[in-house]
């Protein structure tokens, strides 16, 4: 009985990680698609940006668009031109967040228990999990601050860890705030015709990618190593 159960808990963690792919490979290709048929996400808010909740609706499609896995999503920059900065910021922020809760409970719900039995048969990926599933704060708030690499990649990651969602709500506010700050500066700057802040949110932009990459050494050394903190 033990062994028959251990295999059907399996075969359902396989099903709900089919699951999981599935529905990422259903929202890229409905965002292919969309893109295809000449679907103008800037039109789409312009049009919407007249209705007297368009603040919620920013942030309704901005989780509806960050699912197309880009690096640096264009939403960001739409919310910038559709509002002032301290709106944009807020709309921003409120749907980045969101959309990385939501990212990682689908992950969590669906995929996690997968991931542990997978881990478990290879032994040689062990140590590499563990450190993730340790959920540092500072590697978390690093990834975040390196916003080339896809946000729905570092969700999806995370949210198959064993990291407490506090520890990941908070990481991943303190990393976006900053890489919000700077691109909606940057772009409320050219639009204002203010070259020296349109530098210092492309200089702040710049350190935010550096930042991460002195810390890529130390954490490649961590993850070869046995030791449990680094």
């Amino acid at each position: 009985m033990p062994k028959k159960r251990e295999i059907l808990k399996a075969d359902k963690s396989i099903i709900k990680f089919r699951t999981l792919l599935i529905i990422f490979l259903a929202f890229f290709a409905f965002s292919v698609y969309l893109s295809a048929n000449g679907v103008d996400i800037k039109e789409t808010f312009n049009y919407l940006i007249k209705s007297p909740h368009a603040g919620w609706w920013f942030i309704l499609l901005y989780i509806a668009t960050s699912f197309v896995p880009l690096p640096f999503a264009p939403t960001s920059f739409v919310g910038a031109l559709l509002f002032p900065f301290s709106k944009a910021f807020f709309y921003t922020m409120a749907g980045s967040l969101l959309f990385s809760i939501i990212m990682f409970y689908i992950a969590r719900v669906l995929g996690r228990e997968y991931v542990r039995n997978w881990t478990n048969k290879h032994e040689k990926y062990k140590h590499i999990v563990g450190q993730i599933n340790r959920g540092r704060m500072r590697d978390l708030i690093m990834i975040r601050f390196f916003f080339i690499l896809p946000a729905e990649f570092v969700n999806v990651m995370y949210g198959l860890s064993e990291i407490k969602f506090g520890r990941y709500f908070v990481g991943t506010l303190l990393g976006n705030i900053p890489v919000i700050f700077f691109s909606i500066m940057l772009v409320r700057s050219r639009l204002a015709h203010n070259e020296l802040n349109v530098i210092l949110a492309l200089v702040g932009l710049g350190l935010l990618l550096l930042i991460p990459l002195f810390t890529l050494a130390n954490i490649r050394k961590c993850f070869k190593s046995n030791k449990k903190n680094c």
